[in-house]
């Protein structure tokens, strides 16, 4: 069976993350873990009473996370209708990223996913800390960070943006596998620069990714750097209008701030893509 991890904080970007990751992915064969960590709760009521009490307060805590992840999960089936994936909840004091992580490990986790920020974050905030950590800190998983959204949108077109230094077989990924298959889904291979200035083995790299890729639709791009590459690549995304974009997960700073570039603005809100960081081995 696969299992797609899903932090939560129970916020409604949390929610929106899980519906389009279950419109994405769901289905028979298909277990949705979502996660909540209380920790933060734990420290700061736990400093405040004697440590015979502490366990009290711990147990406490876990009663009332089981319960608002049921009504959690509750209100999400509602929105998706009929489905046929399943759901399972666990509540946890550790810190979310060791939690996560662990999870991983023991779960056999084939993806993460969670939204661009939680319920804490300001209005104006694209990103949150909690995400730009977990980006920082999660382990060998993709990690698909969903914007708050009203609509799901079919991922027909994908972009992945390179500088041609690391290659990965995105031909045989599986959660990318699953979204070409499912959705006949083209895919644009974006490098911010002149293609004259790649050396040699950035060359050879390009080649390995055009192999990968002839089986699938697939365009080659070299497009102007535009003040910074985040920003070349958010306008890139407008313009060709993607409806998800795929990274390497190896330039943290790099990443969050693109993550930070609006990239299509509207009256009243900033709307983001979604993003899949992959992860370097």
């Amino acid at each position: 069976m696969k299992k797609i991890l899903i932090p939560t904080d129970f916020s409604k970007n949390s929610s929106d993350a899980l519906f389009y990751a279950e419109k994405l992915y769901g289905g028979k064969s298909v277990e949705f873990v979502v996660v909540y960590s209380f920790e933060s709760e734990v420290s700061s009521l736990t400093s405040r009473v004697d440590i015979g009490k502490s366990e009290q307060v711990v147990e406490k805590l876990y009663t009332e996370a089981e319960e608002e992840g049921a009504l959690f999960l509750k209100s999400l089936k509602e929105k998706l209708g009929e489905t046929h994936s399943t759901f399972r909840f666990i509540a946890t004091s550790l810190e979310i990223y060791r939690a996560v992580n662990k999870l991983i490990q023991k779960e056999a986790i084939e993806l993460t996913v969670m939204g661009t920020k939680g319920r804490s974050a300001e209005e104006n905030i694209l990103m949150g800390s909690t995400t730009a950590k977990m980006i920082q800190k999660i382990k060998g998983c993709p990690l698909l960070v969903v914007p708050e959204m009203n609509t799901f949108e079919i991922p027909s077109k994908i972009g992945f943006a390179t500088d041609f230094t690391a290659f990965f077989d995105l031909a045989n990924e599986g959660s990318l596998k699953a979204l070409t298959q499912q959705f006949n889904a083209t895919w644009e291979v974006i490098h911010v620069g002149e293609a004259q200035t790649l050396n040699e083995t950035q060359q050879d790299i390009k080649k390995a990714f055009k192999e990968n890729l002839k089986e699938i639709p697939s365009f080659f791009h070299e497009i102007p750097l535009e003040e910074s590459v985040s920003k070349s690549l958010a306008i890139f995304t407008e313009e060709q209008r993607l409806d998800l974009l795929c990274l390497l997960n190896r330039k943290h700073n790099a990443i969050i701030k693109l993550f930070r570039e609006p990239i299509i603005k509207k009256v009243g809100n900033t709307t983001q893509v979604p993003y899949l960081l992959l992860p370097v081995t």
